[in-house]
């Protein structure tokens, strides 16, 4: 069996015709290349910079919380008891006939 394979490979006349000057031409850029690619690339840019930044506040925040979770509770003013004053209003009214 392998003898008649390499019999048929002996046999073979078929040589591929390569010619090793010839030059391949550049496919041509697509219209608007560059400026897609720019915009693309600065669009990316600057959704990096919004998360850089967004980070950025996160971290503050985050601080600030921290700092703010340490401290004692401190209840808000209307809660603490003042002690009530003994208020007293006199008050004038005087009942005319007529309108």
């Amino acid at each position: 069996m392998l003898s008649m394979k390499a019999q048929e490979y002996n046999e073979c006349t078929y040589y591929p015709q390569m010619e090793s000057n010839k030059t391949f031409k550049r496919a041509e850029v697509p219209k608007l290349y560059y400026e897609t690619v720019k915009r693309l690339r600065k669009g990316v840019l600057k959704k990096n910079q919004n998360k850089v930044a967004e980070e950025n506040a996160y971290s503050e925040l985050n601080k600030r919380y921290q700092k703010l979770k340490h401290k004692p509770f401190n209840p808000p003013s209307f809660l603490k008891t003042r002690p009530k004053k003994n208020i007293m209003i006199y008050v004038n009214i005087n009942i005319r006939p007529g309108k």
